[in-house]
């Protein structure tokens, strides 16, 4: 089947389109809080790595650059998983519906939990 069909068929059910509008529009709005909550002075950390763990502060061993590339990909992970599901959904709605609504709510929730995990990740960094 044609994806121009597959789409106008999903398009004609409201829950399902305003669900995946809604999913869009919080994956928007979640990464770019999560690019906004970046401060200058999270872009380089030094940590020192040893045979124990990690440990801030000047000490001997290993000084590498941290959270900048761990918090962009929080921003990777919610663009990601919102397109896979956007894209899952339309295949699937025609044959699994109530499985395509479903899989637009549980990621919506998930991108709601990630908007969270990450709020609190930034925090306790800064703090």
């Amino acid at each position: 089947m044609l994806p121009k069909q597959e789409f106008k068929k999903f398009a004609r059910d409201r829950l399902a389109l305003g669900m995946a509008i809604g999913l869009a529009l919080t994956c928007l709005i979640v990464s770019a809080l999560l690019v906004l909550w970046l401060q200058p002075s999270d872009v380089q950390i030094p940590i020192r790595y040893n045979g124990f763990g990690l440990e801030l502060g000047r000490t001997q061993g290993s000084l590498a650059s941290d959270q900048w590339y761990e918090r962009i990909s929080f921003v990777v992970f919610a663009v990601f998983m919102s397109a896979a599901c956007l894209w899952l959904s339309v295949k699937m709605h025609e044959s699994y519906k109530v499985l395509a609504k479903f899989l637009l709510g549980s990621s919506l929730l998930l991108l709601i939990i990630l908007a969270l995990v990450g709020f609190f990740v930034n925090r306790t960094i800064t703090l």
